[in-house]
């Protein structure tokens, strides 16, 4: 398989019948969104990837503590 078609495949979004949730975040009030336009739904992902940054940072200090004090 040539490697563009493998990208292709890789990437390409498959239809599951469920909305991405950039599509709700955009959407009109009257298309079933939540209509908060594209710079208020990219404020909204990146609200969620940064939460998820900070919740992974704080696990992996915390693990990295414990294991520091078990084996002292």
């Amino acid at each position: 398989m040539p490697n563009g078609w493998r990208c292709t495949a890789k990437t390409e979004r498959r239809t599951t019948g469920l909305p991405a949730l950039g599509d709700v975040l955009t959407k009109s009030h009257e298309k079933g969104g939540l209509d908060f336009g594209t710079i208020g739904s990219s404020a909204v992902l990146a609200g969620i990837l940064l939460a998820l940054v900070v919740a992974a940072t704080v696990h992996k200090n915390r693990r990295d503590s414990q294991a520091a004090l078990e084996a002292a």
